[in-house]
């Protein structure tokens, strides 16, 4: 009977935990990425980070499209110091991130528990709707799409401009 209630209360607090939070895609613009073996380049690096299920590289747009595995750990500024580290220019790179809407002293935030990262959130010029959305759900876990533009130092926060709340 012990062992019933205690697998039984033990199945309820899993429930209650909320479901981890990751990037689900991200799509990297990339300047100075002018030929197929940089390409090449590009692909094979970003295969290689833990978490990545698949990566397609545009030449033509000078675009790679990340998706990355459930529970994955990648970080967006993770990806940028790659690029730069094999000889690229990360710019402006599209998100989609699952995560819990929180607020941090007065300030609406993403926390996305499997990195430990919590992503400053701003409203995007063109869609302020978007992150009056996002105002309404807090403490909710949502899926959201927005935009980072990566600034001189590649491992600071930058905040994710808010297009979408799902």
């Amino acid at each position: 009977m012990r062992k019933t209630i205690f697998l039984l209360a033990c199945s309820l607090l899993v429930t209650a935990i909320p479901v981890r939070a990751e990037l689900l895609q991200v799509d990297l613009s990339i300047f100075g990425m002018d030929c197929m073996t940089c390409a090449h380049v590009v692909d094979v690096a970003l295969k290689k980070v833990a978490g990545v299920a698949a990566v397609e590289v545009s030449l033509n747009k000078g675009l790679a499209t990340v998706k990355l595995k459930p529970e994955n750990t990648v970080a967006v500024p993770q990806l940028w110091q790659l690029l730069h580290e094999k000889g690229y220019t990360p710019k402006t790179t599209a998100v989609t991130v699952r995560g819990e809407l929180v607020e941090v002293q007065g300030h609406l935030q993403l926390k996305v528990s499997g990195t430990k990262d919590t992503l400053p959130l701003v409203a995007d010029a063109r869609n302020g709707a978007a992150y009056g959305e996002a105002q309404k759900r807090l403490g909710q876990t949502v899926v959201m799409q927005g935009v980072m533009v990566p600034g001189k130092d590649l491992r600071a926060a930058v905040p994710l401009q808010v297009n979408q709340v799902k």
